[in-house]
């Protein structure tokens, strides 16, 4: 008992800089809900969680036979601090004067977070109990979050009007589910409910599709790949059956979101389209130099009045085909490796439901310049080191008996 209290505090000494991170960040994170936006405390908290990533970026850097994947990444941070030092510090667009901190900041929290999460796993044993519980303080706080913005939305704009952003944090913290399920089966069917309730009643059609292909993917792997018993497939079943009637009465009751989704099938984008067409035509017709190696930190903001809202377009006009090109070689990367990982059945899953979440929220939203999007890399960071983990024991294993 005694060698095994000394295991658990030596390891929680070597994640201790890890659990510092995970504080800092949720401080941030509760800016608006427990102390006021923009507060010295968010700052200072924000700061010194970019601080500690950067450590252990350069400590990633330093780790012998990383994988490609994090050498990637590695090169894509590096690209986007040339670019913030390239970049004025502020520029103007149709929403006014914007500082390129601003972007920056989020994409260097959302960055470091990755090298971070995968030091800790890679060094320390981060057990699915331990995974587990960090999905569920996310999920809690992107919860309240949700309801925070809801009420600020609600205080400005017609109750049947409004979408709320923060349904894609929802869709975020939903991918630690298979890691929860295995662990905490109640829980994990309460944040199923809430998850699809919340994203439903925040109406925001790129979070809905994430929703979906999530609960597709699920179904799909989990019959595929978990033998489920019968009790299990009625549970299933059941599930389905209240997802259907919950999303048909919410949509008999929501003429707004009758319209948006009519919307959607009829190619309305709102507006999306005209400014995706915009960039790309500026992106094609650019210079050599802006073509091949972009125009700076947050231009697009300088050049079509506002951020792109797709990575892709994002990346483009702003660090050109070079970014563009590392950020899909990532993704290729990033999914041959969760295919070919050779962990629990559980957190290969949650591996494989992080990146296509993750993937697709490039293409309708903001992906790597959202601070609040972390979870992505924080759990893709966290497999990533557990995987590399075992390969290094098992190497070592192998050189013994040799």
């Amino acid at each position: 008992m005694l060698c095994w209290v000394n295991l658990l505090n030596y390891n929680m000494y070597k994640c201790s800089g890890f659990y510092l991170g995970i504080i800092l960040y949720i401080i941030y994170y509760l800016q608006g809900i427990l102390y006021p936006t923009g507060n010295i405390v968010s700052q200072m908290a924000i700061f010194t969680y970019v601080i500690i990533g950067g450590y252990y970026f350069l400590k990633v850097l330093l780790l012998n036979n990383n994988p490609a994947i994090i050498v990637i990444w590695s090169l894509f941070f590096i690209i986007q601090v040339l670019s913030f030092i390239a970049a004025p510090f502020q520029i103007s667009g149709e929403i006014g004067m914007v500082s390129t901190l601003l972007q920056f900041k989020g994409i260097a929290a959302f960055s470091l977070t990755l090298f971070l999460a995968y030091f800790v796993a890679f060094r320390c044993e981060m057990s699915d109990r331990e995974l587990a519980i960090i999905g569920i303080i996310f999920f809690i706080l992107s919860v309240m979050r949700f309801y925070y913005d809801q009420y600020q939305l609600f205080l400005h704009f017609d109750k049947e009007g409004v979408t709320n952003n923060s349904a894609y944090m929802i869709i975020s913290t939903f991918t630690f589910f298979p890691i929860i399920l295995n662990r905490y089966r109640i829980i994990a069917i309460i944040i199923l409910f809430i998850s699809i309730t919340l994203v439903i009643s925040g109406l925001k059609r790129g979070a809905i599709i994430c929703l979906i292909v999530s609960f597709v993917f699920l179904l799909w792997y989990y019959k595929k790949y978990i033998k489920m018993k019968l009790k299990n497939c009625i549970i299933v079943i059941a599930l389905i059956a209240g997802v259907v009637f919950y999303s048909f009465s919410v949509y008999e009751s929501n003429r707004f979101i009758q319209k948006r989704i009519e919307m959607t099938f009829d190619g309305d984008t709102s507006g999306r389209e005209k400014m995706y067409n915009f960039f790309w035509e500026y992106w094609n017709n650019d210079t050599w130099c802006g073509y091949i190696c972009g125009n700076g930190m947050s231009q697009t903001v300088n050049i079509g009045g506002n951020y792109a809202h797709n990575d892709w377009l994002e990346l483009l006009i702003n660090n050109g085909l070079i970014g563009a090109s590392i950020y899909l070689l990532f993704f290729l990367l990033l999914f041959r490796y969760v295919i070919k990982m050779n962990i629990s059945m559980h957190l290969k899953c949650a591996a494989c439901l992080c990146s296509l979440v993750w993937f697709l929220k490039t293409l309708l939203s903001m992906g790597y310049t959202d601070l609040y999007n972390i979870i992505f890399v924080l759990l893709l960071g966290l497999l990533i080191g557990k995987q590399q983990r075992k390969i290094m024991y098992e190497k070592e294993k192998n050189f013994v008996f040799n």
